[in-house]
């Protein structure tokens, strides 16, 4: 899978999750996988694999599409550097930047999906995208995260996520990207792994109100 609904944004950075099994002897070597590049200049980004005989691994890439494609070439390579597997994985590329994008992390997704195509009111040709996010797809590399303009955490369990997802969450706030924790009645378990990691939050009681 790629970046984020099956797509990525175009001269962002993006993961790239490559699901692998092995049906022959342990092996060792890398995986890679070949992007179109500007000028007819194709880029390259690889990863050291190690995969015993029988096992399966989710492998997470980071790279950045430049230039409008359909597809990308994942590659294998043996311990000598030899190719033994390729294949080319379809991939959209999104040009039209007019999305404002949102990583949603809640176990109620579709309880926010009204967030969902809002156009600004200070520009109504800017509207709102939403993706949803989950432990799986959360990326442990920061830059991953590259092509969301927004992360909303609501309703969920974040000591769910590894040391490794919310480092690199600090670090893409930290980059300058906008993050959006809800609390309410469900406080405790959405501050549990981001309180001492990303801030300090408290909460002082609750009220609850009817509305329409």
């Amino acid at each position: 899978s790629c970046g984020y609904g099956n797509s990525v944004e175009m001269g962002a950075y993006a993961p790239f999750y490559v699901e692998i099994e092995n049906h022959g002897e342990d092996f060792e070597g890398t995986i890679q996988m070949i992007i179109p590049g500007r000028n007819n200049q194709n880029v390259m980004y690889e990863k050291d694999i190690s995969l015993q005989k029988g096992a399966t691994k989710t492998i997470e890439l980071v790279g950045m599409i430049e230039k409008p494609t359909r597809q990308v070439n994942i590659r294998v390579a043996n311990s000598k550097g030899k190719v033994i597997w390729s294949s080319l994985e379809n991939c959209a590329t999104l040009a039209d930047l007019r999305n404002v994008n949102v990583g949603i992390l809640s176990d109620d997704f579709s309880a926010l999906g009204y967030m969902d195509h809002k156009p600004f009111s200070s520009n109504s040709e800017m509207t709102t995208q939403i993706f949803e996010l989950t432990k799986d797809s959360f990326p442990s590399d920061w830059r991953a995260l590259d092509m969301l303009d927004v992360i909303v955490i609501s309703d969920y369990s974040t000591d769910m996520l590894s040391a490794e997802q919310l480092n690199a969450l600090a670090l893409w706030v930290n980059d300058g990207g906008l993050l959006m924790v809800g609390t309410g009645s469900t406080a405790n378990k959405t501050l549990a792994n981001l309180n001492n990691n990303l801030f300090n939050v408290t909460t002082q009681g609750l009220k609850t109100y009817n509305t329409k």
